[in-house]
């Protein structure tokens, strides 16, 4: 039976998970039934989960969601910290005219450990372009900069920069 069962088994990708290969959805022919269950995910099983279990796992996922949110806000005070020494460092040494704050950080948009501060610049030599992000980048490490010249920013960029963008 078991050898038969076997040979009744094909492959195919998990539709939750399309596109890696090593994800597959196992079909089993049982009963007269095809049983669709993924050998990675379970995706198609119905799982049995008693209510002190999933009470438990409730609990444990909201703890570690309030836990994400304070280290998100951490992140963001600090960002919101290194945008403004880093607009003091473009006018005081660099002789910027305008720094703008834009982006995710600007529009209080979620700031999470990818995120990275953007800046438009107006008046900065172009010639110091690339001294200017490697003093940037010496502010926090933790971050990145994104610095664009707003002479040279595409139309579409430069309304989105004025529009939503903080001035510094």
């Amino acid at each position: 039976m078991q050898a038969i069962q076997r040979s009744l088994l094909s492959f195919q990708i998990c539709q939750r998970y399309a596109g890696k290969s090593s994800h597959q959805r196992e079909y089993r022919k049982l009963s007269g039934r095809v049983l669709s269950i993924c050998d990675v995910c379970n995706h198609g099983k119905k799982m049995n989960i008693s209510p002190e279990k999933m009470a438990a796992y409730r609990r444990t996922a909201h703890q570690k969601w309030l836990q994400t949110r304070v280290e998100q806000d951490k992140r963001r005070e600090n960002a919101l910290r290194v945008a403004q020494h880093a607009s003091v460092l473009l006018k005081e040494t660099y002789n910027a005219k305008r720094v703008i704050l834009f982006g995710s950080l600007a529009r209080n948009g979620i700031f999470d450990w990818r995120s990275d501060i953007d800046l438009a610049v107006e008046g900065l030599d172009e010639k110091k372009y690339y001294r200017v992000l490697a003093d940037l980048s010496y502010l926090d490490i933790s971050l990145d900069i994104d610095l664009v010249m707003m002479e040279d920013a595409p139309p579409a960029l430069l309304k989105n920069i004025l529009d939503e963008g903080q001035t510094l």
